[in-house]
C-alpha cells in the first residue's frame, strides 16, 4: 500500500553519481559524500530511492531487478548506495525530523513503471548537511554497488 513505512531491516538503493562518491588511490569507491542524499527543489515529498527488498530472492537477484527499474542512463563511474532503512532513521536523530522511508511505487505504463519506488523524507531535514552526513557514513564500501550486471552462475 502507498505510503507503507518500510521495515528497519530492509535495505534500499540510492543512485549516486561519480562526484558524489569518494575514491581510494587505487580508484576503488571508499565512501559516499552527503551530497548524494541531497534533495533537489523539486523533492518535495523525499528524495527517491528503489527498495531492494521488494524483490524476493538472494542479493545478487535483487540488485538485478533493482538496476532494471532505475530509468536513468548510468555512466561506468555511477554506483548504487545500499543503505539500511534503520540506519535512516537513526541519522533522522541529529536532526528535528521524524523519518519517513515509504513505498511511493510508479504505476505509469512500462518502461516508467517501478513499483519498488520508495521516498526519504521529510524534505526539511535532508536538507540538513549533519543528517546526511549521518547516511552517507552508514554505507559500508562492500554497499557501494556497480550498475553492471551480476549474471548467477
Amino acid at each position: 500500500m502507498a505510503g507503507s513505512l518500510l521495515p528497519l531491516n530492509h535495505f534500499v538503493a540510492r543512485h549516486c553519481r561519480a562526484s558524489e562518491i569518494a575514491y581510494g588511490p587505487d580508484g576503488e569507491p571508499t565512501g559516499i559524500y552527503e551530497a548524494a542524499f541531497r534533495p533537489r527543489p523539486s523533492d518535495t515529498g523525499g528524495i527517491s530511492v528503489v527498495w531492494v527488498d521488494f524483490f524476493a530472492g538472494q542479493l545478487d537477484h535483487q540488485l538485478n531487478c533493482v538496476r532494471s527499474v532505475f530509468s536513468l542512463t548510468v555512466t561506468g563511474n555511477q554506483r548504487m548506495a545500499l543503505v539500511r532503512v534503520g540506519a535512516i532513521c537513526s541519522a533522522f536523530s541529529s536532526g528535528n525530523g521524524i523519518p519517513s522511508v515509504t513505498d511511493d511505487p510508479c504505476d505509469d505504463l512500462p518502461p516508467a513503471t517501478n513499483a519498488a519506488h520508495a521516498l526519504v523524507g521529510p524534505v526539511d531535514t535532508l536538507n540538513d548537511k549533519v543528517v546526511r552526513r549521518a547516511i552517507a557514513s552508514s554505507v559500508r564500501v562492500s554497499d557501494i554497488v556497480s550498475y553492471k550486471l551480476k549474471l548467477s552462475p
